[in-house]
């Protein structure tokens, strides 16, 4: 149940991140463009690192063991909605349909940094390069997710006193 609310906390970034997205993309300037990806980004960031603490203060009181691989399930599924959706986009661009408008909302708190690898809408427009770019975004949340909970089960943030 926990790797599926990772899952849930990931797509409540998504969601808080496209309402942030759309209201900060009315100004086409670069200072704005670089706000909102950090916004989107730092959303993100915010609801995993929250999540983690929860779960990692949960398995502490709970005695839990195996806190590596509770981690690792954590970051794992953290990127699995990403990771989804690179994956289409890539059969996207080889089979010839469009995809690359919806990855854009499916991970909107990466918006504003996938329209600065490819600001054109069409999966057509992608080559592989900017594909292979967008690869390393997938372990952002894995990062996210895995640091603070073994952080915070290591007892060298957040601990509660």
């Amino acid at each position: 149940m926990r790797y599926f609310k990772t899952i849930c906390m990931v797509m409540a970034a998504d969601i808080f991140a496209l309402f942030v997205g759309f209201t900060l993309a009315g100004s086409s300037s670069a200072a704005m463009k670089t706000v909102s990806g950090i916004c989107g980004v730092g959303i993100l960031a915010v609801i995993l690192v929250n999540y983690s603490i929860v779960c990692a203060r949960k398995d502490i009181k709970d005695k839990a063991a195996g806190a590596a691989g509770t981690a690792f399930l954590m970051g794992a599924s953290a990127s699995l909605p990403y990771l989804v959706s690179w994956a289409v986009l890539a059969l996207s661009v080889r089979r010839h349909f469009q995809f690359y408008r919806a990855h854009k909302l499916i991970n909107s708190y990466f918006l504003q940094i996938l329209n600065l690898i490819e600001p054109d809408p069409s999966s057509e427009a992608l080559s592989g390069g900017e594909l292979l770019l967008m690869l390393p975004l997938a372990l952002v949340p894995a990062l996210i997710a895995c640091i603070s909970y073994l952080l915070v089960r290591k007892g060298l943030i957040f601990t509660e006193n």
